[in-house]
């Protein structure tokens, strides 16, 4: 041990910990995360290692997954090359023998409530178990009501109530922890000073820090998403240290009860395990080597289809488009698009990121929803009128408040019964956003004043550059967002789109519609070099998921409405005998698979893909490098939808090799925690953050094979290169293998992939 403060930066420690914790965004604003996002400054391989032996989690899928995949999908030659890209010399026959011997994992960090558990002392109820309910129980009631704390830390907070807490001592059996509650350090600074004190080295302590966070990483993703949200606020918040003080003042309480006779020895068994941490994790390392191969290879596999449609002959038709829809990048949109082009080669689909470029919120009543990707901040405001109260409106709001909900089913459990009966038999089919009254004007305001047609030209000209058709509109131009439809699904925003925020894209191709068919808007934008014909109309639409439909939000020509039935009958066609019924019905606990199966990204022009059938398993959004000779737009394609998609890619990921952690397990154990924040699975414990068990298993088959993204570029491989060299961000997730990059040439030049030795002919 060391005296308080000797040696050991605590600070530092307690920082670089919590920088590890990526935000959880709540449930009506969800978009995917990457919950290694904090993390990428490292190989994957190294964190995967770190968090198995920290918080026993595993990065890996199972090594029956693999052995289920190998012949059937995973080749002799994808073993070979997935060594050689690790410098290795496994064999394929030691990479097979590895996956029919038991698995072997180095000894994981055991936290006081999970060792305390181990002994042969016999208590009423798991400690760890109890920890994390009560952990959680408390943070649901902090963040529901702070108000009752009088501006008390969430640390402080904690220490109140425990301290009230008759029932604890009763239910663990132990009446010891009432005179060590009273003990507690009554400072999170002090706490950590007196955790420090026990601990050898500042790695040390941040080891312990980080795997007290990982113990519980919703909660931590939670108080991390508060730290950003003041941050864009130009606040200082430390939240997650607090929280981190609440966890770690568990380990606390438990260390004084290990020391004494009743537990004896436990506190050195505890104590001992944090000089051993850096051996187990190089120990993993090396055991998990093997299966990195394999994991590999199954990435080699997943794409090799996809390299091969690749070498097809292009589709020479360069007939002028009568008709341009602008897609999300979506991979749910590549089979609508595919479907709409079928209709007549003068069709032309693009994609673009489905935010469509406006940086806005959408108020009402004093209440903001972003309509844009999490990471960035609303520089507009698009003001809502809210429709007038009515009775319906206030009937549903009781049924969803935990305080009137069993009240009003005594009082209306009729009605409900026929709701739910009507809702059974008649499901809605249309989309139930928030977004907008179908007949209200929307606006661009900023700082509490409307955008003139000068400003908006201004905002709207690089959106229509950026979407490659500046130069050559058609007549009529669909502005496609997308909406998922589903009911009694406290998940449904996952559903919706990410780049809007987790909601509708209906107001943002609403809004850019509106403006871009403004005659003096249009005024300003010829002004400043972009002239759009006067027959050109722009029109909003939405891509209804759940139902694999498309809608036009406005009047459209009898042709376009024909091209539009026939693409939303082949869509209905090819479902097939998949197409489960009533697919936003609210008993369905699988209304859609969302973006399940996704593997690529692809930045390229439309013409390079729109002969080949991408499975609805790719990212596509429209480049052409000839209009962008020094790759300005190529470097914020990388900065935003690239790794947006890597974000939605290692969520599907995460939740497939980590449910435990990082997925939100059986969706009918789903109890909503204070209306949006996130949801328990059960009564209570950690935040459950990432995809329900029924989003990803159908049946017992996963609907989802966890693959890193692979992103294909059709562009000069020097100026790729050159643009991940100057982005530390891109840099990183390439080097420490988050991602792949690929260069796209002509359909009879090898797929190159850029690897540490730069770019090398891909298998």
């Amino acid at each position: 041990m060391i005296a308080v403060g000797e040696c050991v930066d605590w600070q530092k420690a307690l920082a670089t910990a919590c920088e590890k914790i990526a935000p959880l965004w709540p449930l009506d604003q969800s978009i995917a995360v990457n919950p290694w996002w904090k993390m990428r400054e490292r190989p994957f391989q190294e964190v995967a290692a770190e968090l198995a032996v920290l918080a026993d989690i595993r990065c890996l899928p199972p090594q029956s997954l693999f052995r289920d995949q190998w012949l059937k999908r995973i080749q002799s030659e994808h073993l070979r090359t997935a060594a050689c890209e690790a410098g290795s010399n496994w064999q394929a026959p030691e990479l097979l023998s590895a996956l029919d011997t038991p698995l072997k994992t180095a000894p994981t960090f055991q936290t006081l409530s999970a060792l305390l558990d181990s002994t042969a002392n016999v208590h009423a109820f798991s400690w760890r178990e109890e920890v994390s309910y009560q952990i959680g129980q408390f943070c649901a009631l902090y963040r529901q009501n702070p108000k009752i704390f009088n501006g008390l830390s969430p640390y402080q907070a904690w220490m109140a109530v425990l301290q009230k807490d008759r029932d604890l001592v009763i239910q663990m059996g132990c009446p010891e922890l009432k005179d060590l509650v009273g003990k507690l350090p009554t400072h999170a600074e002090e706490l950590f000073a007196q955790m420090v004190a026990q601990l050898s080295n500042e790695a040390a302590f941040s080891h312990f820090a980080q795997a007290l966070l990982f113990d519980m990483p919703g909660w931590a993703g939670h108080f991390a998403y508060q730290d950003l949200q003041a941050n864009f606020k130009g606040e200082l918040s430390q939240s997650i240290q607090s929280f981190l003080a609440i966890r770690m003042a568990w380990e606390w309480l438990l260390l004084q009860l290990s020391s004494t006779p009743k537990f004896s020895g436990v506190d050195t068994i505890y104590l001992g395990q944090f000089a051993k941490i850096p051996f187990w994790i190089a120990a993993e390392r090396a055991l998990q080597e093997p299966f990195w191969i394999w994991q590999r290879a199954l990435e080699l596999a997943t794409v090799s289809p996809l390299h091969t449609q690749f070498r097809q002959p292009l589709n020479g038709s360069t007939r002028k488009a009568e008709l341009q829809a602008v897609f999300c990048i979506d991979v749910r949109s590549e089979p609508a698009r595919r479907a709409l082009e079928q209709q007549y080669s003068g069709i032309q689909t693009l994609g673009f990121a489905g935010f469509f470029g406006l940086p806005i919120a959408l108020t009402c009543q004093g209440k903001t929803q972003p309509q844009l990707p999490g990471l960035l901040p609303a520089d507009l405001e698009v003001p809502l009128v809210p429709e007038s109260p009515n009775w319906q409106g206030v009937i549903s709001k009781a049924f969803e408040t935990p305080l009137t909900a069993f009240p009003a089913v005594e009082t209306l459990g009729l009605k409900k019964w026929v709701d739910l009966a009507k809702n059974t038999l008649f499901p809605r089919h249309e989309h139930l956003a928030i977004a907008s009254q179908p007949g209200q004007k929307l606006d661009l305001y900023r700082a509490g004043k409307p955008l003139n047609a000068e400003e908006k030209a201004v905002l709207l000209q690089p959106i229509l550059r950026n979407m490659a058709i500046e130069k050559n509109l058609a007549e009529t131009v669909l502005l496609v967002g997308h909406a998922s439809s589903t009911q009694n699904n406290p998940q449904a925003a996952g559903l919706d789109c990410g780049a809007c925020g987790g909601q509708s894209g209906e107001v943002n191709v609403r809004i850019l519609a509106q403006c871009l068919n403004d005659a003096e808007v249009r005024g300003f934008l010829q002004r400043l070099g972009t002239r759009i014909p006067d027959d050109t109309r722009f029109v909003p639409a939405l891509h209804l998921t759940s139902l694999n439909q498309l809608k036009p939000l406005a009047d459209v020509p009898d042709q376009v409405s024909t091209w539009l039935t026939g693409a939303n009958q082949t869509l209905a066609e090819s479902q097939g005998p998949e197409r489960r019924p009533n697919p936003i019905s609210w008993s369905n606990l699988q209304p859609e698979w969302g973006l399940a199966g996704n593997q690529a990204l692809i930045l390229a022009p439309r013409s390079r893909t729109r002969h080949l059938d991408l499975q609805g398993a790719v990212f596509l959004h429209d480049y052409v490098d000839a209009d962008d000779p020094h790759g300005k737009l190529l470097e914020s394609l990388m900065l935003a939808p690239m790794v947006v998609t890597n974000w939605i890619n290692l969520q599907y990921f995460a939740s497939v090799v980590a449910p435990q952690k990082w997925g939100s397990g059986n969706k009918l154990l789903h109890n909503v925690v204070d209306g949006n924040w996130g949801v328990f699975e059960g009564q209570g414990g950690d935040l459950r953050g990432g995809l329900a068990h029924q989003s990803l298993v159908d049946a017992g088959e996963l609907r989802h094979i966890p693959v890193r993204l692979s992103v294909y570029i059709q562009a000069d491989p020097e100026v790729i290169a050159e643009i991940i060299r100057r982005q530390p961000v891109l840099a990183e997730l390439v080097t420490n293998q988050w991602l792949f990059i690929y260069c796209l040439g002509s359909p009879n030049q090898p797929i190159q992939r850029l690897s540490p030795k730069g770019w090398i002919p891909s298998m």
